[in-house]
C-alpha cells in the first residue's frame, strides 16, 4: 500500500512537472533596485564638502528574457535588463548632480519546477554577459558624458502563480553583480574621481545589489 501511494505520488509530480516545462519561456520583469555606487557616492561626499548631498544608491529596473527548454527543468536563453540609478545630488559649494544607467546583454541557464495542486511554480537561474554603463556629471556651468563596460552577471528566482493559457503573475527577485569600474568620455578622461580634484583617482559605476520586483510570464 506505501509503495503504491509513493508511486503515485512520483506520478503526480511528475504530471506536474512536465505540465510547467513548456517548449518556449518568455518574461517580463520591473521592481527596485539597490545599487552600491560606493566611488560615486565617495565622489558626491567630495564635491560637496560637508554641504547637502543626496547618494546614489538606488533606483529602478527592467528587463525582459527567453527560456528554450533543452531538457527537464533545464532551459537556455537571452536576458535583457536595464537599470537607471537614482541621481546623485550636491548642494553646495556648487551644485551638481551624477546621473548613470546600465543596459545588460546576457545569456543564462535556468531551471523551474511546479508546487503540485497549488498553481504556484519557482524558477531559478544564472545569467552572464556584457553591461554598457552611461553616465553623466554636471556642476558650475560644466557636464561630462561617458560611457563603459564589463562583464555583468545575476543570479535570480521568480515565484509565479499560473493564471491561464500560459499566463502566470510572480514575484521577481535578484542579486546583480555589475561593476564597471571604468566610464570614460570622449577624450578617454573619467567622468568622475573619487577624491573631487579633476586629476584625482577616477572612480567607477557599481550597480551591484539586490532586485525586487514583480514579473508577467508567459509558456508555451
Amino acid at each position: 500500500m506505501k509503495i503504491t501511494r509513493a508511486l503515485m505520488l512520483v506520478l503526480a509530480l511528475g504530471l506536474a512537472s512536465s505540465q510547467a516545462h513548456a517548449l518556449v519561456d518568455v518574461s517580463a520583469f520591473v521592481g527596485y533596485a539597490m545599487v552600491a555606487m560606493g566611488d560615486v557616492n565617495k565622489a558626491i561626499d567630495s564635491y560637496g564638502a560637508g554641504g547637502p548631498t543626496h547618494h546614489a544608491d538606488s533606483g529602478f529596473y527592467v528587463g525582459a528574457d527567453a527560456g528554450i527548454t533543452l531538457m527537464p527543468f533545464l532551459k537556455v536563453g537571452p536576458r535583457l535588463k536595464y537599470i537607471q540609478a537614482n541621481q546623485g545630488t550636491v548642494g553646495s559649494p556648487v551644485a551638481g548632480t551624477i546621473d548613470s544607467n546600465l543596459m545588460m546583454y546576457e545569456v543564462g541557464v535556468s531551471a523551474d519546477t511546479s508546487l503540485p495542486l497549488t498553481g504556484l511554480s519557482v524558477l531559478g537561474g544564472v545569467w552572464g554577459g556584457y553591461g554598457m554603463a552611461n553616465a553623466k556629471a554636471a556642476g558650475g556651468g560644466n557636464s561630462t558624458t561617458g560611457t563603459g563596460g564589463a562583464f555583468v552577471g545575476e543570479v535570480g528566482a521568480q515565484l509565479r502563480y499560473k493564471l491561464f493559457m500560459g499566463l502566470s503573475l510572480g514575484v521577481d527577485l535578484a542579486y546583480t553583480l555589475a561593476n564597471i569600474q571604468s566610464v570614460k568620455d570622449s577624450n578617454g578622461n573619467s567622468v568622475i574621481t573619487t577624491d573631487g580634484s579633476p586629476s584625482g583617482p577616477a572612480g567607477g559605476f557599481d550597480f551591484s545589489g539586490l532586485n525586487a520586483g514583480g514579473a508577467l510570464s508567459w509558456d508555451f
